[in-house]
């Protein structure tokens, strides 16, 4: 039996503006966030800056790059709220697919949280800098000499064990 038509069109459209009211939060949680940064180093470099800054014009130059700051952080924001969906529609979509038509256990809901977040952290990993970075935190953790020979003998996939905790950290953090 088919759905009426009626309610289809009144669930495509409360879901559509939901996404975009949910997406446009997260820029505006990422420009509010920068915004409260940018305020507190405008505040910083006065006080510190005082003897050099001459006029109010030249401090409010130093003040007009906040704007920038805020589309900068808006953006920041919309990313990671497209990631956090995207990464939600993958986790229940392999749900589904774990259950196989029947309704998801506990169990299944965290080898599916699990797989994405392993896909997440492999995907990131990629990226030259979360590379670098992770590559730079064996290094020091090599300076301790009970792990340096199994990190040494180790390292890529220490790197990979890395950033895949701080997926598995950020997304627990996320869902609090």
């Amino acid at each position: 039996m088919s759905t009426p038509i009626t309610e289809q069109v009144h669930t495509e459209s409360i879901e559509k503006p939901a996404i975009v009211a949910s997406l446009a939060s997260y820029a505006l949680l990422g420009a509010g966030a920068v915004l409260l940064l940018s305020l507190i180093e405008l505040v910083d470099v006065n006080i510190q800056l005082t003897p050099v800054f001459e006029s109010f014009t030249e401090r409010l130059i130093l003040s007009s790059y906040l704007s920038m700051n805020l589309a900068v952080g808006a953006v920041i924001g919309l990313i990671i709220g497209i990631s956090a969906r995207s990464a939600s529609i993958l986790r229940r979509w392999f749900c589904s697919l774990l259950a196989r038509g029947r309704k998801a256990n506990l169990a299944l809901q965290a080898a599916a949280w699990l797989l994405v977040c392993g896909l997440s952290a492999l995907l990131l990993r990629q990226q030259a800098h979360v590379r670098g970075y992770s590559k730079g935190i064996v290094r020091e953790l090599e300076k301790l000499e009970i792990i340096r020979h199994p990190l040494l003998n180790h390292e890529r996939a220490a790197s990979y064990l890395l950033v895949g905790g701080l997926v598995l950290a950020c997304s627990l953090v996320w869902m609090i």
